[in-house]
């Protein structure tokens, strides 16, 4: 009986001795392990800008100098101005007006003609006028329409029959003007001082044209005076510095 219990007392020590080994090391003198953490080392770029583009401001666009890394391609602006926002100049005419219809004007930017408003016109809208000898004098054109001009040959059923004195004087937005048959006379400075004013053909139905009826037309390049025309005023092409030729006819 007793050697039983010895024989037992011995399977259960051999038993715990087993399950101890099991959760000891392989090998318990082996040195403890050492983690060593990787530290990533990353070294800093100096970008070397070098001057690539100039770019000029636009209306609605900002100018600026772009710089570029000559190595990693990265990008740059620098000196950067504002846009140069829309200039209006005056109004030009794109659909005449009439008696029976109106027309159409635009208000065009000066620096990259973009049209900024569109507005239907009148002929009161565009000239003063008086009724004389049966017809109509047009007395003052209004300045703030520009570039090329059709005089009307009928204003409220009567035809256009002169130009009066300084009628059109210092319109520096009108390029060029076409004067109908029905047009008798033109004034004295009629057209005077309109700078940008660069051909001009009078018609045979004009009669006489005023003294500096064209007088400081620095653009005034070519003039055509048709026959009928008896008489040309003192100084009529006065300083009309860029005049290359012109046609009279002989009387």
């Amino acid at each position: 009986m007793k050697e039983r219990k010895g024989n037992v007392s011995k399977k259960w020590i051999v038993l715990l001795c087993v399950m101890v080994c099991a959760f000891l090391p392989a090998h318990t003198d082996a040195a403890p392990k050492v983690r060593l953490n990787k530290t990533k080392v990353t070294v800093k770029h100096t970008h070397k800008f070098k001057e690539c583009r100039k770019v000029s401001p636009t209306c609605t666009e900002e100018g600026y100098v772009l710089y570029q890394c000559a190595s990693c391609e990265a990008t740059e602006k620098r000196d950067v101005k504002e846009a140069l926002g829309h200039k209006a100049e005056c109004e030009e005419i794109k659909e005449y007006p009439t008696d029976e219809a109106n027309g159409v004007a635009e208000s065009v930017c000066g620096r990259c003609g973009e049209v900024l408003e569109q507005k239907e016109i009148t002929l009161q809208d565009l000239y003063t006028y008086v009724f004389r000898n049966g017809g109509v004098v047009i007395t003052e054109f209004s300045g703030e329409y520009g570039g090329e001009i059709d005089i009307p040959d009928i204003i409220e059923g009567k035809n256009v029959i002169g130009i009066g004195s300084s009628a059109f004087e210092d319109c520096s937005g009108l390029s060029s003007v076409n004067i109908p048959e029905s047009v008798t006379s033109i004034g004295y400075c009629a057209f005077g001082d309109c700078s940008r004013l660069s051909s001009v053909s009078i018609p045979g139905s004009v009669t006489g044209i005023g003294n500096y009826a064209f007088s400081g037309c620095s653009n005034l390049s070519s003039v055509s005076i048709a026959e009928g025309v008896t008489r040309i005023g003192d100084s009529a092409f006065y300083n009309c510095s860029g005049l290359s030729s012109i046609n009279i006819p002989v009387v």
